[in-house]
């Protein structure tokens, strides 16, 4: 049986500057290796991010998944390509290193269309830690980044 594609035609991608991924893991990282993995897993994102022309307003690392939202910097952009890429050094890295943690085949996306949009999922991700029950307040959360917020200055 063939399995059912489910990613947009990547013409899509280009149209929309801001797009919301999540990424799943095929295990749990260690609470003794979160700190190690988010460094790394950050550097390779903001430099995959400049090397494709996007912004991140928000990402965050929880144990088993991560969020990222994307904004395209230019019309050219290619938000898809950029989350492979990113998928494709963070594997290489963790095979390194982390050989436990591997990245699911797939991922799942949301195109945001407009700023109500983009609040909701931000809003959505930043409290993800807190329905996880890792963190009463999101802000103590300390895997999370962005390029476009001071994180500490956002009120929810």
């Amino acid at each position: 049986m063939q399995s059912k594609k489910h990613r947009l035609n990547t013409e899509v991608y280009k149209k929309y500057s801001c797009i919301s991924f999540t990424i799943c893991l095929n295990t749990y990282i260690k609470s003794t290796k979160m700190d190690s993995t988010f460094n790394t897993i950050e550097s390779i994102l903001i430099k995959t991010a400049t090397d494709y022309s996007i912004v991140l307003p928000v990402y965050l690392l929880m144990p088993n998944h991560i969020h990222i939202i994307t904004d395209s910097l230019t019309k050219e952009t290619e938000p898809l390509k950029a989350i492979n890429m990113f998928k494709q050094k963070t594997g290489y890295e963790f095979s390194q290193s982390f050989n436990e943690i591997k990245w699911q085949r797939s991922f799942h996306d949301h195109i945001i269309r407009d700023e109500e949009d983009l609040f909701e999922h931000v809003r959505y991700i930043l409290y993800n830690p807190v329905r996880g029950n890792l963190v009463e307040n999101w802000k103590d959360y300390k895997y999370k980044g962005s390029q476009v917020y001071n994180l500490n200055e956002i009120e929810m």
